[in-house]
């Protein structure tokens, strides 16, 4: 919706040679305080991004510590506020060093950075749909409170459809990021075989009901 806006009240050949083309386009519609407006919006919007990340991605590392996948000074939590303290510390840290390399000047390694992210997510995203399919196929039987629209033999056709996309995806990501993201992966299959599994212990849904609140 935000493109359709912008091209209907600008050039697109403008906005193509803008280095701002957002700011460009409210600039057209709002002459006056139109990009202090787009400046703020773009502050909150990253600002409420980076809050969700911190917050998802400290409660990821806090579950695999509750599971023993990573070490357990990630799954402790804080007595007086019960929130994931060292989680939340880890992943901020993280954030602010992120955060750092572009204040310094090494805006490039955000880009690379973004860009293996990216290629991950949508890794993630083809494996989730895959094994969607594979639990429809070994294990047919088990009750499920969501069920996709359009099954052939109990095959999901929107599971496959999405894992053709998502593949197809990881196809634009340029080269680097790509090698970066695939050394992710890798990294994180030495560490299940290195560490997490002979220590991990999977949690019922009755255990994970104990600690919805946090």
């Amino acid at each position: 919706m935000t493109g359709y806006g912008a091209v209907a009240v600008a050039d697109p050949a403008d906005l193509a040679a803008s280095s701002a083309p957002l700011s460009f386009a409210i600039e057209n519609v709002l002459p006056i305080g139109g990009t202090i407006l787009i400046t703020i919006a773009a502050l909150t919007a990253t600002g409420t991004s980076t809050i969700g990340c911190i917050l998802g991605s400290s409660r990821m590392l806090f579950a695999a510590a509750r599971e023993n996948a990573v070490p357990k000074v990630f799954g402790r939590v804080n007595q007086k506020t019960q929130l994931p303290a060292n989680a939340i510390l880890f992943t901020g840290i993280l954030a602010l060093l992120t955060t750092l390399l572009s204040v310094f000047g090494f805006s490039a390694a955000i880009g690379i950075a973004v860009g293996a992210a990216v290629f991950a997510n949508w890794l993630m995203m083809a494996l989730i749909n895959v094994l969607v399919i594979v639990v429809r196929i070994r294990q047919p039987e088990l009750q499920r409170q969501f069920r996709f629209p359009l099954n052939i033999k109990n095959i999901p056709v929107l599971a496959i459809v999405a894992t053709v996309g998502a593949i197809g995806i990881l196809f634009y990501v340029d080269t680097i990021p790509l090698l970066i993201g695939i050394s992710w992966v890798v990294l994180i299959v030495l560490w299940y075989y290195l560490y997490s599994k002979k220590r991990w212990q999977f949690h019922d849904s009755e255990e994970e009901e104990k600690h919805e609140h946090i």
